[in-house]
C-alpha cells in the first residue's frame, strides 16, 4: 500500500525575495497512521499542514499526498483532491454561523460529488450519518441538530467541526491545534472518538499540537524543529 504522505527536499517561502521557511528532507506517513507533530510557534506546523492540504504550494521538492504529485499541480486541481478526500478540524473551528449544525456538517458533501457517491455506495443518506456521527461524539442529536451552531457552547462546536471533517469518510484528517479550548479530560475523550472513527474507516490522521503531553496517544510523534531544517529559534 504506498504512502499516504510522502516528502522529500521541501522547501517552502512566501515569496522568492523571502528566506525559506520550511525545509524538511525527508518525511513519509502510512495509510492508516496517526501522527501527531508538535513544535513552538513557528516552526512551521501550519504551514506544513497547508502544504500537504493543497492550500499551499511548494517552493521545490517532492509532495506526494494520497498518491497524488502536488508538485505542477493546479489551484483547481488540489482543491478537487481536499475536498473528495479530506476532512480539516482547524483551532477556531470554522464553521458557518449563519447555518444550522447540520448545514455545517453537510458543507462537504455538498461541494464533492465524490463523497456523495461514497455514501450511495454505502447506501448511506447524508442525514442519517451526520446524525450517526454526532452520536458517536456524545451530542444529543436531536436536541441540537436543527440548532443555529451560535447556539452551542465551545465544546459543542467543536464536535460538530469534527462531524464536519469525517463525514463521508476522507482518506485524509488534518487537525490543526483542535484542542486547544478543552480541559484535559476533555481533550482524552475528544482524541479518543477521533481515533476511534478514523480507525473505522483507515482514515490517516495528521494531528498538530503545541501541548507535547497529547503525543503519547498517536501511533507515532514528530518534532518539527528536529526535521525541518530551516527553523530558528526566537531569541528573546
Amino acid at each position: 500500500m504506498p504512502a499516504a504522505i510522502r516528502i522529500e527536499n521541501l522547501q517552502f517561502r512566501w515569496k522568492p525575495t523571502l528566506p525559506i521557511i520550511l525545509n524538511i528532507e525527508f518525511l513519509e506517513f502510512e495509510t492508516g497512521e496517526t501522527i501527531f507533530i508538535k513544535g513552538p510557534s513557528g516552526s512551521g506546523k501550519t504551514t506544513l499542514l497547508n502544504l500537504i492540504g493543497g492550500v499551499l504550494e511548494p517552493f521545490k521538492g517532492k509532495l506526494e499526498v494520497l498518491g497524488q504529485n502536488f508538485i505542477g499541480m493546479s489551484h483547481r486541481e488540489r482543491d478537487k483532491i481536499r475536498g473528495d478526500n479530506m476532512g480539516f478540524i482547524f483551532q477556531q473551528f470554522n464553521l458557518m454561523p449563519y447555518l444550522t449544525v447540520l448545514e455545517n456538517i453537510m458543507l462537504p458533501i455538498e461541494f464533492s460529488a465524490q463523497r456523495r457517491k461514497r455514501l450511495n455506495d454505502m447506501n448511506i443518506s447524508s442525514i442519517d450519518e451526520a446524525k450517526r456521527l454526532l452520536g458517536h461524539l456524545m451530542m444529543k442529536v436531536e436536541e441540537v441538530i436543527s440548532k443555529p451552531v451560535t447556539e452551542l457552547s465551545v465544546g459543542q462546536q467543536q464536535r460538530v467541526a469534527v462531524a464536519r471533517a469525517l463525514i463521508a469518510q476522507p482518506s485524509l484528517i488534518i487537525a490543526d491545534e483542535p484542542t486547544s479550548a478543552l480541559d484535559a479530560d476533555a481533550r482524552e475523550s475528544f482524541i479518543k472518538t477521533l481515533f476511534q472513527e478514523c480507525k473505522s474507516v483507515g482514515s490517516t490522521l495528521v494531528f498538530v499540537s503545541h501541548d507535547s503531553q497529547l503525543g503519547k496517544y498517536f501511533d507515532r510523534q514528530i518534532d518539527l524543529t528536529q526535521i525541518n531544517t530551516a527553523y530558528r529559534p526566537v531569541s528573546l
